[in-house]
């Protein structure tokens, strides 16, 4: 569920940015609310991950194969 809501999301992201993208071209006032809510976003983001964040390094496969190993 965890995978098919971050893919759907991706997805959503990418319909955004095909809109906005033309739209902070064409109209480049729009560029700081946009700034805005990507610096609101990055701070939800992180106090979401906190002091986890140490341990978000590389892509995890070398751990994931070392897990498989042992079992």
């Amino acid at each position: 569920m965890v995978v098919a809501l971050f893919r759907w999301l991706i997805d959503q992201a990418m319909l955004f940015a095909r809109f906005v993208y033309p739209l902070l071209r064409s109209q480049p006032l729009w560029l700081i609310p946009y700034l805005i809510a990507t610096v609101i976003i990055w701070g939800l983001l992180s106090l979401v991950i906190g002091k986890d964040q140490t341990d978000l390094l590389g892509s995890g496969v070398p751990q994931i194969e070392a897990i498989l190993k042992d079992q």
